[in-house]
């Protein structure tokens, strides 16, 4: 799980991006040309945006990790690994800090039906491969959301 923190307006995507993902020797997300991409790509490609990533396999440990912090939004891959649902893991994060974030949830899947069944909350939902730019529109999109709240 990847979390972002917006802290700095004049930087166009200055924001904390919590990111829940699968351990690091894992695949997170293929990028364009069907690179496989793990946590410090995704990271790297986040800080290039202007974002303070933070990086975690799941929702306690990024808790931990955040500090007492609210992120900006969050990234979440589908599986993350030993049972762990990004669906399930954004809910637990947003009950524990309060409302909801902007969020987006990667995944491999295709099963529409079966993704429809874990998306109660109707998350923003990209396949993998994914596209940087498809990833930084969308993730800019969910970030207007805090100017609206």
């Amino acid at each position: 799980m990847l979390a972002v923190n917006v802290a700095d307006v004049a930087t166009p995507l200055a924001f904390v991006v919590a990111v829940l993902t699968p351990p690091a020797k894992v695949p997170l997300a293929p990028l364009a040309g069907a690179v496989k991409v793990t946590t410090t790509p995704l990271t790297g490609l986040l800080k290039e945006w202007g974002a303070t990533p933070i990086a975690a396999p799941d929702d306690g440990a990024l808790l931990r990790a955040l500090a007492g912090r609210r992120p900006d939004a969050v990234i979440a891959d589908r599986d993350l690994g030993e049972g762990g649902d990004g669906f399930a893991a954004l809910s637990r994060l947003e009950a524990t800090l309060g409302g909801s974030l902007p969020s987006l949830v990667l995944t491999g899947d295709y099963d529409i039906r079966d993704l429809e069944r874990v998306n109660e909350a109707g998350r923003r939902v990209l396949h993998k491969p994914v596209w940087p730019a498809v990833l930084h529109a969308v993730l800019r999109f969910e970030l207007s959301r805090l100017a609206e709240v």
